[in-house]
């Protein structure tokens, strides 16, 4: 699914034109045919031998951990696309017409546009996390037989996230380490304290890891921004 991009500048503010979420979605469903192409279908046609030799080069990790690293990224774009159209107020004047659109009154919010883009976006989860699903044994296949591989130089690859079209968020107490941010995320949607149920495991908020201040996003999520962005349409 591509890599990290370039890192962000600490003086770097939230992106505001960031596109729908719908946009967003059909980006990933051709990333994830491309990795089909790329690696997926070539393992399939080698032996055992083979595969684990494939798998156990460095270049096929790092393939691995960028892909799991954007995985997440879907996964936090499917679970806060709903509360982004709630948290998102540049997002949400995009789907108003009249005054209020330049900051005026008497502006109406075109709810039959709205109700409409809604079911487009339904359909594109369902595309995508179908997608998915029909790659997520072999992707899981090859993550354990590369943690396995004797590496040099690379780290511990991720754990699978389970991406479904709802998935619950949980917001963290502070007790718990849940630290909050005066934005929720510019990509996603979702508050720094908030993490997707069986996708944000081990999340470590200490370091900077997680979560990057002056823009209001996650480290991944911004990362992926940064890599897709000039191939995105925006609002």
């Amino acid at each position: 699914m591509g890599g990290t991009g370039k890192p962000t500048p600490q003086n770097e503010v939230p992106p505001t034109n960031v596109p729908p979420p719908i946009v967003l979605l059909y980006a990933f469903t051709s990333t994830l045919s491309s990795a089909q192409e790329a690696l997926f279908a070539p393992l399939s046609k080698l032996d055992l031998s083979q595969r684990a030799q494939l798998l156990a080069h460095p270049a096929t990790h790092q393939f691995l951990a960028s892909y799991l690293k954007s995985a997440v990224v879907l996964a936090h774009i499917i679970a806060g696309r709903k509360l982004r159209w709630k948290r998102d107020q540049i997002l949400a004047q995009s789907m108003r017409i009249g005054p209020s659109a330049a900051g005026g009154k008497g502006g109406m919010k075109l709810t039959s546009i709205d109700k409409s883009e809604i079911g487009k976006e339904d359909r594109e989860v369902l595309d995508v996390v179908q997608k998915w699903r029909a790659q997520v044994g072999r992707l899981r296949s090859a993550v354990m037989t590369a943690s396995g591989a004797p590496q040099t130089g690379t780290g511990k690859l991720p754990s699978v996230p389970e991406i479904a079209e709802t998935m619950p968020v949980k917001t963290l107490k502070a007790t718990e380490g849940g630290f909050v941010a005066p934005h929720a995320c510019a990509l996603c949607g979702l508050k720094r304290e908030e993490r997707v149920a069986r996708v944000d495991t081990d999340v470590n908020d200490s370091f900077g890891e997680w979560w990057l201040d002056n823009p209001s996003m996650h480290v991944t999520c911004s990362d992926w921004w940064h890599e897709h962005r000039n191939k995105l349409k925006g609002r």
